[in-house]
């Protein structure tokens, strides 16, 4: 999900829970001031790692059609997650 508010990404996974924030890119391990304010813990948003909390199966990384594959099911596990099954796909991108 991408805030407006900050320019970063975060991961909204559903066992993720209240009190993590997810980082955007490699970087300083730092979290940003917001987050060390509601002591929210960092985590990773590698492509095994967004899966593993989506319960998906893990797949072994760096091959095109892999990653691919991988990344497409993990935007499905999102999309039913955080909308109604019934969303038309036009209201995700608009």
């Amino acid at each position: 999900i991408f805030s407006t508010a900050t320019g970063r990404i975060f991961d909204a996974a559903p066992s993720s829970g209240a009190n993590r924030i997810t980082r955007m890119h490699r970087g300083s391990a730092q979290p940003g001031w917001l987050a060390r304010l509601f002591g929210r813990e960092i985590e990773s948003i590698r492509l095994a790692d967004s899966r593993q909390r989506y319960g998906l199966p893990h797949y072994h990384a760096h091959h095109a059609l892999t990653d691919a594959l991988a990344t497409a099911e993990l935007l499905q596990a999102q999309v039913l997650t955080h909308y109604r099954p019934d969303t038309p796909l036009r209201e995700l991108w608009y």
